[in-house]
């Protein structure tokens, strides 16, 4: 049951009721969860950005298709690689990745050199993602996983 104090003012000689709002324990605020992240995906050949609010169980490349923000995709499983961009701010959840056998496209040295799949990463924080349309090639190229063998 939710307790309201009722408090009577006096302003400029007229009384005047009113509620206050019930304060919140620390407690319970934190328990409070985020209903979506601001994701910016910033273009590495133009410059120009794009955010939009990403849920924290959401993929950021279903938001940004949402948003009508284009990013290069195809799989959009984590194993192609077409959509690999780079993380400048933030942290994602990418644990998808580490489910597939032996088709992950991203390597450990990769992921923490800042590079993720938006098709498979779920934002756990506001996030600046920097996109390139020609890196899914550049990149893979040099790449070796049994995906492509």
């Amino acid at each position: 049951m939710l307790a309201l104090t009722a408090t009577t003012s006096t302003f400029a000689g007229r009384s005047k009721a009113f509620v206050a709002a019930p304060r919140q324990h620390s407690a319970a605020r934190a328990s409070l969860k985020v209903s979506a992240y601001q994701v910016t995906f910033v273009s590495d050949a133009t410059g120009s950005s794009k955010t939009c609010e990403v849920g924290p169980d959401e993929y950021m490349l279903d938001a940004a298709d949402e948003h009508r923000i284009e990013l290069n995709a195809s799989c959009r499983g984590g194993v192609c690689g077409t959509c690999v961009s780079k993380l400048r701010s933030g942290q994602v959840d990418q644990d998808w990745l580490t489910v597939l056998d032996d088709g992950n496209v991203l390597s450990a040295e990769q992921i923490a050199a800042g590079y993720i799949l938006p098709c498979s990463a779920k934002p756990l924080s506001d996030c600046v993602v920097e996109i390139n349309s020609d890196w899914g090639v550049h990149i893979i190229e040099g790449w070796s996983h049994t995906a492509r063998a």
